[in-house]
C-alpha cells in the first residue's frame, strides 16, 4: 500500500512544476508584448524638424566652444603677460649691470674687466631677445583673442536676430490661424436674426400705409 502514495506525490509535484513553468512562461509573453507595444508607440519627427533642432544645437554647442576659446586665449595671455613682464625686468637689470661694468673699464680697462664687460653684454643681448619675443607673442596673441571676440559678437547678434525672427514669425501664425477661424458663432446668428426681421417689418409698414 506505500507504493501507491508515492506515486501520487510525485504525480503532484510533476503537475505543480508544469503550472509554475506555465505561469513563467505567461509572464514573459506579457513582459514581451508590453516592451513591443512600448516600442512600437515611437513618435515620428519629420526629417525637417530633426534638421532645424541639430541647426539649434549647433548654435548652442558654437557659443559654448566661443566662450571656452576666449576663456583659453585670456588665460594663456595673463601667463604670457607675466612672463614678459619678468623678462622685461631681467633685461633692464642686465643693462644695468653692463653699465656697471662698462663704467669699471672705462675708468681702468684690466683683462679681467674687460672679460667681464663681454659677458655682461652677451647676458644683457640674450635676455633682450627673450623679451622681443616674449613681446611678439603676446602682440599675435592679442590679435587673436580681439578676433575671437569680434566672432563671439557676431554669432550673438545673429543668435538675437534669429530669436527676434522667430517670436514674430510666431505672432504672424497666431494671427493667420485666428483669421482661418474666423468670427464667432454668435456674431453669424445675430446678423441672420437681422436679415430675417427685415421683410416682416416691410411688409407690415406696407400694410399700414395701404389701411392709412
Amino acid at each position: 500500500m506505500a507504493r501507491p502514495k508515492k506515486s501520487l506525490t510525485k504525480r503532484t509535484t510533476a503537475t505543480r512544476k508544469s503550472s509554475l513553468r506555465k505561469t513563467a512562461t505567461k509572464r514573459t509573453a506579457t513582459r514581451r508584448a508590453t516592451t513591443r507595444k512600448a516600442t512600437t508607440k515611437r513618435v515620428t519627427i519629420s526629417p525637417v524638424a530633426e534638421l532645424e533642432k541639430s541647426i539649434l544645437d549647433s548654435y548652442v554647442k558654437l557659443s559654448k566652444a566661443h566662450e571656452k576659446n576666449i576663456a583659453t586665449l585670456e588665460k594663456q595671455a595673463t601667463s604670457l603677460t607675466s612672463k614678459f613682464n619678468k623678462a622685461k625686468t631681467k633685461a633692464k637689470t642686465m643693462m644695468q649691470k653692463k653699465d656697471a661694468v662698462k663704467a669699471k673699464v672705462v675708468a681702468k680697462k684690466t683683462a679681467a674687466n674687460a672679460k667681464q664687460l663681454v659677458n655682461a653684454q652677451k647676458t644683457h643681448k640674450a635676455a633682450v631677445l627673450v623679451a622681443k619675443t616674449l613681446q611678439d607673442e603676446l602682440t599675435s596673441l592679442k590679435k587673436e583673442l580681439k578676433a575671437a571676440k569680434a566672432a563671439q559678437a557676431k554669432h550673438l547678434a545673429a543668435w538675437k536676430v534669429m530669436e527676434k525672427f522667430e517670436k514674430q514669425w510666431a505672432k504672424k501664425t497666431a494671427s493667420t490661424t485666428k483669421a482661418k477661424r474666423g468670427p464667432k458663432r454668435g456674431a453669424k446668428r445675430g446678423r441672420k436674426a437681422k436679415a430675417s426681421t427685415s421683410p416682416a417689418t416691410t411688409a407690415h409698414s406696407r400694410e399700414e400705409a395701404v389701411a392709412a
